[in-house]
């Protein structure tokens, strides 16, 4: 059970990172591809920060650097969706990911799934689909949308990527190669937006600077998290779990709300709440399942 409560550590740190990142960073990096580079940057200074800390992790990983460089193009992919459309639109079409880890665990891992956890994930990805969008009832198969699908099936064969990497190397060397490869491709794909980053970050107030700061932090714990869940678990129920992050999202969300209602605000209509609690519920039935 150890890999379960890794995940979903991983998973509320990743929600942590939305949320921060729905408060702070959608509001002072207004160029999305300035977006995509902070990530870039956040995953060159945690393997900076692996390598002082232990010298050692960085022997070759081929499959760590193809599950690195899948999740970089799976990002791009988000980014354009997103450019395409709003964000409530496409959102809720990635947390589809788990159902593709469970195909290409089959063809790649030959691994087979419990009955009951196999409805926990079919249930959990319900549940988190519908928590994140504003209004499924009002979705459509749109081009946007078929990139965020296209985006799942890439985070699909990520997941499965990592459980081969971490069946070669130790942990560490995973952890390297998959955040070195991440930075070096969103660097090549976005390299242009330099100077826009360069310029956005000059004019950012200081505290939203240590706010990117600090999230380097909250990042590193999410993917070594879920890497370590990956190294202990099959990918589908890993990819399941870590689907629960909009349960977190949520929760911050709501205790944003409440604390600091100047902060972000939310939408609270009857529908929309009502969506998000049934979700909510089942997510956490689909966890007790999967667990």
């Amino acid at each position: 059970m150890l890999w379960f409560f890794v995940a979903i550590l991983g998973s509320a740190a990743y929600g942590l990172d939305y949320f921060v990142d729905k408060v702070f960073v959608s509001k002072y990096v207004k160029d999305p591809w300035t977006y995509y580079l902070w990530w870039g940057i956040y995953w060159f200074e945690a393997c900076a920060l692996l390598v002082i800390m232990y010298p050692a992790a960085s022997a070759f990983n081929f499959w760590a650097s193809l599950a690195g460089g899948v999740q970089a193009i799976a990002a791009t992919l988000y980014l354009r969706a997103i450019l395409r459309e709003e964000v409530s639109r496409v959102a809720p079409f990635l947390y589809l990911s788990p159902l593709f880890s469970l195909v290409f665990s089959l063809l790649f891992l030959d691994e087979s799934i419990a009955t009951t956890a196999l409805l926990g994930i079919l249930i959990l990805v319900a549940g988190a689909f519908l928590m994140g969008s504003r209004e499924p009832w009002k979705l459509s198969l749109s081009a946007g949308a078929k990139l965020a699908i296209l985006n799942a099936v890439m985070i699909g064969f990520y997941s499965v990527a990592l459980k081969l990497s971490t069946n070669v190397r130790g942990r560490l060397d995973v952890m390297f190669w998959t955040w070195l490869t991440y930075g070096i491709v969103v660097f090549v794909v976005a390299h242009r937006h330099l100077p826009t980053l360069v310029t956005e970050f000059r004019h950012m107030a200081r505290r939203v600077k240590a706010v990117l700061a600090g999230m380097v932090f909250v990042l590193v714990a999410a993917s070594a998290s879920l890497i370590y869940a990956y190294s202990l678990a099959d990918p589908p129920l890993v990819a399941a779990v870590s689907a629960s992050s909009p349960l977190f999202v949520f929760l911050f969300t709501l205790a944003a709300g409440t604390l600091a209602p100047r902060l972000l605000k939310e939408d609270a209509g009857a529908r929309n709440m009502v969506s998000k609690l049934v979700g909510a519920m089942m997510i956490v039935l689909g966890v007790f399942l999967i667990s």
